[in-house]
């Protein structure tokens, strides 16, 4: 019996290695392909663009090596660095590689400091939690599309994204005309949100997340890229354990394959220089339609690849155990992180951030204390989002283009831009005042930066009609 039982614990702790292995290895692609579709960074940036290397650095090196704690470890540690840097403006889907990457920091250090524990256990504790990353995401992008503006056809981001991912089709379609296009992909997220979390339908969720954001990755412009590959990484984490040890031993006779032919120094070198290359090609013409292509190509191969890995592993094991508990918290720092994840998504509602709040293409408009959407009011307080102005002229090149589009700002983020551009001249409007300044520093409140309010918070441009965006 106690034979039985140790044969029992030694499967069950392969499993989790294996789980744990592969999860890292699709997490550290995610990282990968953040990095190489924005090579520009380096130039804008010196220093975070060294820190972007380095991130590209450790995302290859978990390649090789997907079972290191430490490198998994390295790579989120760093990525958090970055992204924190960045804030507040930063592409939603940076938000969700965030919280994955903050789960894996805190889960790993905490098991390290559990007494008569083995850390290699840490992802038995922290995979149901990263599940909670897709719920809480991708729930908080689906609810906010229930508002006026996505349902109105003609300004609608389920209408005019269709416009620019399917652009390269030989005919038109009169997307904007198509009444049903709200619903069908509105009801679409929805089900990606809910389905996973129940086991028999579980599978057929997975194709459909994998087809739907397939096709969000049909044009180089598109930022569904980037967010399929975090997507799938976390999708990974509902398969059966049967199909993670299939990929795990796939995966292992592949590398294994390589180290016995004496290839391992070429292929890390191979994918250095040719993600080099790649970000070369963009640095000299990031214009040129030959040259994207030549960039975008590869990644949408490899997501259809992963999309049908997926997709295969879900349909061919469907009758398997399936995970359970999908979703969990079983740390009181899991609970802080959850909070504060939470909280951000519900930015917009309180008022005080639209930036990276996970209501990307949701047309989505809550400012001067109003909003359109049908189910959360605003709070009845007016804060940072209502406190807007309008740009009448400024030598300052980003509000200048937002004025020209018709585009007003909040005070929160006039002063982060005039911060940058202290002595050039503005005239704008608020609070119904008009203010001419031949140099903004003679209002030293307006050209000062809060360090950490600038830090944490953002908003959006505001229109007189609902813009998409991410």
């Amino acid at each position: 019996m106690g034979k039985k039982l140790a044969e029992k614990a030694k499967i069950s702790t392969t499993v989790v290695f294996e789980r744990q292995a592969v999860f890292a290895f699709f997490w550290a692609f995610a990282h990968f392909v953040d990095e190489f579709r924005q090579p520009l960074r380096l130039v804008a940036d010196p220093i975070g663009g060294m820190l972007h290397i380095l991130v590209f650095a450790l995302a290859v090196s978990v390649f090789f090596k997907p079972s290191s704690l430490g490198r998994l470890f390295s790579l989120s540690l760093v990525s958090v660095m970055v992204t924190f840097a960045q804030l507040p403006i930063t592409p939603n889907h940076n938000i969700i590689m965030l919280f994955g990457d903050l789960a894996i920091v805190v889960g790993l250090f905490v098991y390290s400091f559990k007494k008569n524990s083995d850390i290699r256990n840490w992802f038995v504790d922290s995979e149901p939690f990263l599940r909670i990353a897709l719920l809480i995401t991708y729930g908080s992008a689906t609810i906010a599309k229930l508002n006026a503006g996505w349902f109105t056809t003609e300004l609608s981001c389920s209408t005019t994204m269709p416009l620019r991912e399917f652009g390269w089709l030989p005919f038109e379609v009169p997307w904007q005309t198509f009444w049903f296009m709200p619903f069908v992909i509105g009801g679409a997220e929805l089900l990606i949100w809910l389905l996973p979390l129940f086991r028999r339908i579980r599978p057929y969720a997975l194709v459909l997340a994998t087809t739907f954001h397939i096709s969000l990755s049909l044009t180089p412009d598109s930022q569904g890229l980037g967010f399929s590959f975090i997507l799938f990484a976390l999708l990974m984490l509902y398969l059966p354990d049967e199909s993670h040890t299939e990929i795990y031993r796939r995966g292992r006779a592949i590398l294994q394959w390589i180290k016995d032919k004496n290839l391992l120094a070429f292929s890390v070198y191979g994918f250095i220089a040719l993600s080099a290359f790649m970000g070369f090609i963009s640095f000299v013409d990031v214009g040129n339609e030959i040259f994207r292509f030549v960039r975008y190509a590869p990644m949408l191969a490899l997501i259809i690849v992963f999309g049908l890995l997926i997709s295969t592993q879900a349909i061919k094991y469907r009758k398997s155990e399936q995970v359970r508990p999908a979703v969990a918290v079983k740390h009181w720092t899991q609970w802080i992180l959850l909070v504060v994840v939470v909280l951000n998504s519900l930015g917009p509602y309180l008022g005080y951030k639209t930036y990276a709040t996970m209501t990307m293409y949701s047309n989505l408009s809550i400012a001067d204390g109003k909003t359109n959407h049908l189910v959360i009011p605003r709070i009845p307080i007016s804060g940072m989002a209502d406190d807007i102005v309008t740009i009448i002229s400024t030598e300052n090149q980003k509000l200048a283009g937002l004025a020209a589009r018709g585009l007003k700002v909040t005070w929160h983020e006039l002063r982060r831009e005039m911060s940058e551009t202290p002595f050039t001249p503005i005239t704008y409007v608020r609070n119904g005042e008009i203010i001419q300044m031949d140099s903004a520093a003679d209002d030293p409140e307006l050209v000062s930066r809060d360090p950490i309010l600038h830090r944490l918070v953002g908003f959006r441009p505001i229109g007189e009609e609902n813009v998409c965006l991410w």
